[in-house]
């Protein structure tokens, strides 16, 4: 008996045998015939496409495996679908599809409703495998519900304002192309008249729509104090679906006509307001309100008469601008439509000079410079155009340039020179008053003292400036670094400096000086704005760990708006460092050091008494979501820093900084990093508990073991000598004994 493997399924094979000796093979045979099994098939039905027929069926047809491959008869099909979203997702056949059928058509589907469809053939054995997935949507139809929510609002007498919210997505069967308003005026109660339609249209890019969008329709024209009944409906290709339960809303009486106005300009600033009641006047006349703003203004200023008031003086106007004013009278009605009339002041020269004149950016030949217009109420009119003078300090010469811009380059400067600068606005009267003159010096021509006069880091009351020294630079004296009127000194060495003392939010320009060398002057300058003060609140301590030393979980403020921040860090800082007055708020302290410093993996067992001895402030954490609560001591690893065991046994206090989002300087190409701080802390001390004590005794072991090793190598020393000394000088036995006792007291102590 043999058994031939390797055959293919539902396969007619003819078998012969022949016998084999040593003088050669046999006679073979008469051929036998015998067909293996069939099994399930091993590939499945082809060119497997799908047509919506209706909003509720879909037509799939198919065409059979090959026939290589189906590995019997195929005596059925099997056709699933399943919904990718909505009520029913889940998964349904149909498998009583006949071995001839290469369709079939796919009933009660849900309308507008996106379906996955597979076809698989059967053997008597068993399924073969899945065809590859197909999508296919079935067509639109009317919309299912009405729309929600429907609201309706009486503007005034004649108008009204409909709003509402699409039907549910699973309702709306199809892409929603506009709604129906339907309104009808009632008598009694009932309908008069033919009802009336407003169409709604959507724009194509609003025909996907979300639950949440609300739309919003005017109906105007209609008659004053009369009930009318709205509906809406939603429509889509299809037609139009169910309509909404109907609201009954009724216009507000009829209000007044508009007043006339007279206005008068008169001395002094003020302007004389004049009316009479309007022509049109249905009901009782109960006052009037008067409205008016200056043309760059947003809000009105708002004054309400009695029906017997006829005048008004406006007073405070500038000189110069167009005024706005609208007046309506108003009935137990409502207020009526509004009478408006512009008007202009005359215009003058500025009474006030431009503000906040300031130099921005030096070379050695050019100054730029910006400002600001005038106060508003000193203009007097539109600035048309502006006159800066400027001279050398050691020359009564003046130069002028006219622009109509508030910035400004003057060009053609004397390098390392000192220029008084002064301006001066106008209007088409004429020039007003000049600015307060500024003094700013050009850049020397020799070679510079100091390059890459930056800023490292901003925060909210203090700047680090940096600056590089070539390399054979040799100090002359003390830098000298000057800003909004202040200025302070450092050593010619140094390369950095730390500016405290600032306010948040505010601009503020700095320019490096060197007292010391030839060209004594102006050098270099930068301009930049602290950062806002994000975290007005402290951390406060939540909870210690009484089982664990070393963790303590504290509430974090909140950030006071939403201004863009990369990331947050908790901050730690021994209370040697705040009560000894070196850093009294954490914006005294080089943070970018502090970042530097703080970064790597969690410290050796050998390296931690050096944390305690040395006390320094660290970063425990960044994260890039501020939460509520922070467990400090969890010895894990955030974002690059390792949150170690809090010290023990000593006062400490933390913070929380902000690090804000990448900012350019408005003078350079050059990235700088502002950061904006939490107030400090209360102190708080953490008492030795069981994680202090895990820290601590890997630190014994290195102490206690070399002065064991160091006690154990004299005491063999010493009883190797007692041990020499006995065979020369015999003693008696407790003497001997004594004497071991004695010295080993004597080395121990």
């Amino acid at each position: 008996m043999y058994a031939v493997e390797g055959l293919k399924p539902d396969t007619l094979y003819k078998f012969s045998l022949a016998a084999r000796s040593e003088m050669g093979l046999g006679v073979f045979t008469k051929p036998i015939e015998a067909r293996t099994a069939q099994s399930t098939p091993s590939a499945p039905p082809q060119d497997v496409q799908v047509l919506s027929l209706s909003s509720t069926s879909i037509k799939v047809s198919w065409v059979p495996p090959p026939a290589a491959s189906r590995h019997g008869a195929i005596v059925r099909y099997t056709v699933s679908y399943q919904a990718v979203n909505g009520e029913d997702t889940e998964r349904h056949e149909v498998t009583d599809i006949g071995a001839d059928a290469t369709s079939v058509v796919l009933e009660g589907l849900g309308k507008w409703t996106e379906y996955v469809v597979r076809v698989r053939a059967h053997t008597d054995v068993g399924p073969g495998p899945e065809s590859a997935p197909v999508r296919i949507r079935t067509n639109e139809d009317v919309p299912g519900a009405p729309p929600r929510k429907l609201e309706v609002e009486a503007i005034n007498s004649t108008a009204i304002r409909v709003t509402w919210k699409p039907p549910l997505s699973g309702k709306q069967h199809g892409q929603i192309r506009g709604y129906q308003v339907i309104y009808s005026r009632l008598e009694n109660g009932e309908p008069r008249g033919h009802p009336n339609i407003m169409d709604v249209a959507l724009p194509e890019a609003q025909w996907n729509i979300e639950d949440t969008t609300e739309y919003e329709a005017i109906i105007s024209g209609l008659i004053s104090e009369t009930s009318y009944s709205v509906t809406v409906a939603a429509y889509t290709t299809r037609g139009d679906g169910a309509r909404s339960k109907a609201k009954v809303i009724k216009t507000t009486g009829a209000v007044p006509g508009k007043p006339s106005m007279l206005i008068s300009i008169t001395v002094g600033n003020t302007a004389l307001i004049q009316w009479q009641p309007p022509k049109d006047m249905p009901g009782e006349l109960i006052g009037y309100r008067l409205r008016y703003k200056r043309a760059d203004e947003e809000s009105f200023t708002v004054h309400n008469f009695g029906s017997t008031d006829d005048h008004y003086t406006a007073t405070g106007l500038f000189k110069g601008a167009t005024y706005s004013f609208h007046l309506s009278a108003k009935n137990r009605a409502g207020t009526g439509e509004e009478f408006v009339k512009n008007i202009s002041t005359q215009e003058e020269v500025p009474s006030g000079f431009p503000l906040n004149l300031s130099v921005v950016g030096l070379t050695t030949t050019t100054t730029r410079l910006t400002w600001a217009p005038p106060a508003p109420a000193e203009r007097n009119g539109r600035i048309t155009h502006y006159v800066v003078v400027y001279r050398d300090i050691n020359s009564q010469q003046n130069s002028t340039n006219r622009t109509s811009d508030t910035h400004m380059t003057l060009h053609d400067l004397r390098p390392d020179t000192t220029y008084d600068i002064r301006i001066q606005a106008f209007t088409t009267k004429g020039g007003g008053p000049m600015s307060p003159s500024i003094q700013s010096r050009t850049m020397a021509t020799s070679p510079a003292f100091a390059t890459s006069f930056g800023v490292k880091a901003v925060m909210k009351t203090s700047v680090l400036l940096t600056w590089e020294l070539p390399e054979n630079f040799k100090s002359q004296g003390l830098f000298k670094i000057l800003y909004n009127q202040q200025s302070v000194e450092v050593q010619g060495n140094m390369k950095r400096k730390l500016i405290t003392g600032l306010k948040p939010d505010t601009n503020y320009s700095f320019v490096l000086m060197s007292r010391g060398n030839s060209a004594g002057g102006l050098q270099q300058q930068v301009s930049i704005r602290t950062a806002p003060d994000l975290l007005k609140t402290k951390p406060v301590l939540f909870k210690t760990d009484e089982n664990n030393g070393g963790k303590i979980t504290i509430n974090l403020p909140k950030v006071a708006t939403t201004a863009p921040i990369s990331w947050y860090y908790i901050v730690v800082v021994p209370g040697s460092l705040t009560s000894s007055r070196r850093w009294e708020n954490p914006d005294e302290m080089e943070l970018d050091e502090l970042l530097e410093v703080g970064k790597g993996s969690p410290p050796r067992h050998r390296r931690r008494r050096r944390y305690t001895e040395i006390p320094r402030a660290y970063i425990a954490a960044k994260l890039e979501y501020l939460p509520e609560t922070f467990t400090l001591g969890d010895e894990q690893n955030y974002n690059g820093f390792y949150n170690r065991p809090v010290p023990s046994n000593q006062p400490y206090q933390c913070f929380v900084m902000a690090e804000m989002k990448e900012q350019h300087l408005s003078s350079a190409n050059e990235k700088q990093r502002v950061f904006s701080s939490s107030p400090y802390s209360d102190p708080v001390m953490v008492e030795s508990g069981s994680v202090a004590r895990s820290v601590d005794s890997p630190e014994m072991l290195w102490v206690m073991g070399p002065v064991l090793a160091v006690v154990l190598i004299v005491s063999i020393v010493i009883a190797i000598i007692l041990f020499k000394r006995k065979r020369a000088s015999p003693l008696p036995k407790d003497e001997h004994l004594s004497g071991v006792k004695d010295s080993l007291l004597a080395n121990s102590s």
